[in-house]
């Protein structure tokens, strides 16, 4: 992990992805990813900015169904002249709520961290943003281990040539 085609370290887009989910700037995620992905061609940054896109997503998947199945007995309260049940109902979906986002931060604050040492940013998104971006075991391996995209790319063509 160093500095990327721009001159601007790789880590620091990873950051602006996963800020920008923060902030709740979901043009924001594209644009870095878009940016990314086309431009500075860096697996594991494709992987990072994928994963910040998958736990914005996530997030924001956990507040519908929140709000779809409690929104229903919700409504059905206020129709039976139900409005103190009502409003401790809508109390408890926010509080639900608040606690759904103030994970979301912690999630986001650790892979902040991880992003900026060069590791794998959210650990239970890492398989699935492996799939999204094409990274294999080996070159995972490899990455480790330091080697460039070029030297994987030159082993694959021995390998492939014996």
């Amino acid at each position: 992990m160093g500095t990327g085609k721009f001159g601007i370290k790789l880590w620091c887009y990873a950051v602006a992805a996963f800020l920008f989910g923060v902030l709740d700037l979901y043009l924001g995620i594209i644009a870095v990813a878009a940016f990314a992905i086309i431009a500075e061609k860096d697996k594991w940054l494709n992987n990072q900015v994928i994963q910040a896109l998958l736990l914005y997503l996530l997030y924001h998947l956990l507040i519908v169904v929140i709000d779809w199945s409690v929104g229903g007995l919700l409504k059905l309260l206020v129709l039976t002249d139900s409005f103190n049940a009502a409003a401790v109902l809508r109390d408890i979906i926010g509080v639900i709520k608040d606690v759904a986002f103030v994970a979301y931060l912690v999630f986001t604050i650790i892979a902040l961290l991880r992003c900026i040492t060069g590791k794998n940013g959210v650990s239970f998104l890492s398989k699935t943003s492996n799939k999204l971006t094409g990274l294999t075991e080996n070159q995972k391996e490899n990455n480790k281990k330091g080697t460039s995209q070029k030297e994987i790319t030159q082993n694959e063509s021995d390998n492939n040539n014996e």
